[in-house]
């Protein structure tokens, strides 16, 4: 019997291990014995530490967010959104089909509803 080797059990993580080799481990208790002992292998060893510029990256991205969010620019920007939608749905600018649009048009004929 052909059994999975390291490799394949990293191609099986991977998502690249053909469905034959699969279907083997599927069928096979060594090698399901040894998928377990790979995984407990695995996870019992430490993640890698961040890399230094690659954390001060993050801490300048975090705070960067965090003056934003302080400076009260999100809150303007999602002011800015509402009222947009707000005017929408007010004025019934939704393009040429708008139903609204349909109703001013029967209710003012001859005033020009613009769609925006």
């Amino acid at each position: 019997m052909n059994h999975l080797t390291t490799d394949e059990l990293t191609a099986l993580a991977d998502g690249t291990l053909p469905d034959d080799r699969i279907d083997h481990l599927a069928d096979c208790d060594q090698c399901g014995e040894h998928l377990s002992e790979v995984a407990v292998t695995l996870s019992s060893v430490p993640a890698p530490p961040v890399p230094a510029d690659v954390a001060a990256r993050l801490a300048d991205v975090v705070e960067a967010e965090s003056r934003r969010r302080t400076s009260g620019e999100a809150e303007r920007a999602d002011n800015l959104e509402q009222a947009a939608h707000a005017k929408r749905l007010s004025l019934g600018s939704f393009g040429d089909n708008s139903p609204r649009r349909a109703l001013a048009e029967k209710l003012q004929p001859g005033r020009r509803v613009h769609s925006r």
